[in-house]
């Protein structure tokens, strides 16, 4: 047995996602032009087949394939962006750049304990230097949240309007056992808007040549009980 296995019966989704974007990801976009066309080739390709899928289960629904646009230069990208901390960075340093001052009033959170956030965004820019940004909603062992994605819509929608970007894209990332089992989840009454899925698995290639996931990684349980036991196993790549 690995001896560092024990540090890999990990579910925190944080943790997920800081070393498949921060220890991977964002890397080899930064070294690599061409690897950042192959991952947006890889979202066009992968969220049209769950599209598929998913209309297959589900025929009336809002989630749709991305279609991909020319924006070959990434830029940056950030975890865990909290959304009134990009309120206050465009009320204190953007304030002059914003369209509209009726829509950044209509910014305001109604309510300032808000705990809106993207788990990671990825800025890029296209030929006409054009920002986009691309939204991504992670989640492992748990299910997606339509409270959430619904409110992430909202804020990046008022984001565009005021200037801040000039287009978003908003992406789900689920474990392939719950886009395979889901059994509710993406009727249009829960999500208002489009947004695109993707399963861990769409992204197997990443994770199985880096040192950063072992086995245990992406076949753990979705309850843990105080005793230690657990039930519903997941995977969070085709098994």
């Amino acid at each position: 047995m690995d001896c560092s296995n024990f540090l890999h019966w990990n579910r925190d989704e944080n943790s997920f996602t800081a070393r498949l974007f921060e220890g991977i990801l964002f890397p080899l976009f930064k070294q690599s032009d061409e690897a950042f066309q192959d991952f947006l080739n890889t979202l066009v390709e992968k969220s049209a087949d769950n599209l598929k899928f998913i209309q297959g289960k589900f025929p009336d629904t809002n989630i749709i394939g991305w279609k991909k646009i020319e924006i070959p230069f990434f830029k940056d990208g950030m975890l865990f962006l909290e959304c009134v901390d990009v309120y206050s960075y465009i009320k204190n340093e953007f304030i002059n750049q914003v369209k509209n001052e009726d829509l950044f009033q209509d910014l305001l959170p109604k309510e300032w304990d808000n705990k809106t956030e993207f788990d990671c965004v990825i800025l890029c820019e296209d030929k006409k230097h054009n920002k986009h940004l691309i939204v991504f909603e992670v989640k492992c062992y748990t299910d997606l949240k339509e409270k959430e994605i619904n409110r992430q819509h909202d804020w990046l929608e008022k984001f565009k309007e005021i200037g801040l970007i000039d287009e978003y894209h908003h992406f789900g990332l689920i474990s392939y056992s719950n886009l395979h089992n889901a059994t509710g989840i993406f009727i249009r009454e829960n999500f208002k808007y489009g947004f695109s899925i993707l399963s861990w698995e769409d992204l197997r290639l990443y994770l199985i040549e880096s040192d950063r996931f072992h086995r245990p990684d992406v076949q753990l349980y979705k309850v843990l009980h105080k005793d230690g036991s657990h039930d519903t196993k997941r995977y969070l790549i085709k098994p």
